[in-house]
């Protein structure tokens, strides 16, 4: 007679805990509408904690300083990540690429020919970057093994690409990875946006050379700096890789999808952001540095307009990718130039939460991005004509789909569905390459 008790004990309690845990979530579902101003779904807060990652790891601050603490300057394309093991005890031939300054997961340094292996390098900036990060990389894979020319074939991808790199820095990190002796089967080069946006938005408006790797002097502030500046940049970079920290581990949660983490989310999150806001103001106020006392600005070409800034950014770009394919052939390597998908380019028809993310008609990069694309497909079909250097125009990969895809306003998407959908796109330009 004792254990029916018992039971309905535990299922009044269970009762209990259910309805407590219902009304958390409401509870937490109107107070995340009310601070937001806006009836709120799970979808609109992972977009907006994607938006946090990417805000936080993948783009500068407005003044171009250092997104987060791990960038070191590089003696050949500016910047990279801190060399993870220096003394090479892997030997030569065993080496990552993370022993030369490209992410921990960027992939091996292949040293020898195999014919029943494929070596695959993905090269550009952040897009590029964040393909592979997000699901492009095991899309890729999967789409490229429905080609007769990839079907049997062990593939490996390199990543050569870094956050905010632009042309000529591929150039330059490929080279230098051919003098150690790398090989690769097959380069692509994912980019355009950096090229065109980057040195006017974060270089030439701070007195650096657009044709310098981006945010120049701010990405190279440890170099020249004031003590109360110096510990200003090292707070704002805790507390940006805090918000990166929290948005990522929350979406690692994404399958509970409990209002009630969302909401400790925002807190934090809210608090984080209006301090971070509360140093960069602080920081302005700050006497800046003389520059010239460790770092050479570059040629600075004076422009009337856009036109003629773009008009030179362009031509970097051409020149680079002419020279990366040559020197692709060269070697016996696979190039392809690919011109990566933007908002602003192309005619993806926005959720209206992905547009409140993701478009900015006041953005400094939409109208570089609307004038220079032409400019950039003008010069792809050029060396496609002159060179028959492979190249695809990609800004209209997003065009077709309804689904949410871009998860700021200037450039990336991190969605496996946009990756898959580009996945197939690079897929299809390599087989037909192979034929």
């Amino acid at each position: 007679m004792s254990a029916r008790p018992a039971s309905r004990t535990l299922l009044g309690w269970c009762a209990i805990i259910a309805i407590v845990l219902t009304v958390t979530e409401g509870a937490s579902w109107l107070a995340l509408s009310w601070l937001q101003k806006r009836w709120v779904s799970y979808g609109t807060l992972r977009h907006a904690m994607l938006a946090v990652v990417g805000s936080t790891d993948e783009t500068p601050a407005p003044s171009g300083a250092l997104p987060t603490s791990e960038e070191y300057v590089h003696p050949y394309f500016g910047v990279s990540y801190p060399v993870r093991d220096r003394q090479n005890r892997r030997g030569h031939g065993l080496e990552q690429l993370a022993d030369y300054g490209f992410k921990e997961d960027a992939g091996p340094l292949v040293t020898a020919r195999d014919p029943q292996r494929v070596v695959i390098d993905v090269t550009g900036g952040s897009v590029a970057r964040g393909f592979l990060d997000h699901g492009g990389r095991d899309a890729l894979a999967e789409e490229l093994k429905r080609y007769p020319a990839f079907k049997d074939k062990e593939i490996v991808f390199s990543c050569t690409a870094f956050y905010g790199h632009k042309e000529p820095q591929e150039l330059l990190a490929i080279t230098y990875l051919l003098s150690l002796g790398a090989v690769f089967d097959v380069i692509v080069s994912l980019d355009g946006f950096n090229e065109i946006a980057e040195g006017k938005v974060y270089n030439e408006t701070a007195g650096a050379s657009p044709f310098y790797p981006w945010g120049w002097h701010g990405r190279l502030w440890k170099l020249a700096t004031t003590p109360a500046a110096l510990a200003l940049h090292g707070e704002i970079a805790s507390l940006r890789q805090r918000r990166s920290q929290a948005a990522r581990w929350v979406l690692g949660m994404s399958r509970a999808r409990s209002m009630s983490v969302a909401f400790l989310w925002s807190t934090f999150d809210r608090r984080w952001s209006g301090r971070i806001n509360q140093l960069l103001e602080q920081l302005a106020t700050q006497s800046q540095p003389d520059w010239s006392t460790v770092l050479d600005s570059g040629p600075l070409p004076q422009y009337a307009d856009d036109e003629g800034y773009l008009r030179d950014q362009v031509s970097i770009w051409r020149e680079s990718t002419r020279q990366l394919a040559r020197l692709s052939k060269a070697n016996g390597i696979r190039f392809f130039s690919i011109l990566q998908p933007n908002q602003y380019a192309g005619h993806h028809i926005m959720t209206a939460q992905e547009k409140k993310l993701a478009w900015n008609a006041r953005s400094p990069f939409k109208a570089l991005v609307e004038k220079g694309y032409p400019l950039l497909r003008a010069a792809g079909r050029q060396l496609q004509d002159e060179e028959q250097v492979p190249y695809d125009d990609a800004s209209d990969v997003f065009d077709a789909t309804r689904r949410s895809i871009y998860t700021d306003d200037c450039c990336h998407f991190g969605s496996v569905q946009g990756n898959r959908l580009l996945a197939q796109r690079v897929a299809q330009v390599l087989a037909r390459g192979t034929q």
